[in-house]
């Protein structure tokens, strides 16, 4: 009888065993699946500040290369902003500095600021496309002018940072309501 109750308890010490080691496998799959998102859930942000359509996006300009090529937008890759309103932040202080590189003649600080600003610009540009598709467009323009100038028609990367930031401070105020 003794060795009967033995072998039955045995046998439960398995089972939980075998059952703790499921739920703990279990908890690691899931904890595995959702800690891509780096975000509260419906976001949409990654860790690195890329979201789903910032990603599909670079996909399909990578997938037709000639077309990001033809723009200036190939090789840019997105840079981390917590939301829309910090990269819009972000992006009015570095194209405030690209308009004095431009205006002291820096190409070199001129073009690595380009580039910061169209990284910026690809992490934030699907949620500014939802807020003000018509000014999200001309920032988009305003920043393939930057990347790769229009020899056949040049304008002053002076006057295409002015505007540029004229428009982030218009979508800023769209996002957050005026300053004050």
């Amino acid at each position: 009888m003794l060795q009967k109750i033995s072998l039955l308890q045995e046998g439960c010490a398995t089972a939980r065993a075998a059952a703790l080691a499921a739920l703990l496998a279990i908890a690691l799959l899931l904890g595995g699946c959702s800690a891509g998102t780096g975000a509260p859930s419906g976001s949409g942000r990654a860790e690195g500040g890329e979201d789903a359509a910032a990603a599909a996006a670079k996909a399909d300009a990578a997938a037709s290369g000639t077309e990001a090529d033809a723009a200036g937008w190939s090789g840019i890759e997105p840079l981390p902003a917590a939301d829309a309103a910090e990269g819009l932040q972000l992006s009015r202080d570095a194209v405030k500095e690209l308009k004095q590189a431009a205006e002291a003649g820096d190409e070199a600080e001129s073009r690595e600021l380009t580039v910061r600003l169209a990284g910026l610009w690809l992490t934030i540009e699907p949620d500014l496309k939802e807020l003000d598709a018509a000014k999200a467009e001309a920032a988009r323009a305003d920043l393939g002018r930057l990347l790769k100038p229009d020899a056949a028609e040049p304008e002053s990367p002076v006057d295409v940072s002015y505007r540029l930031y004229q428009t982030y401070r218009d979508l800023q105020e769209q996002l957050l309501g005026p300053a004050s």
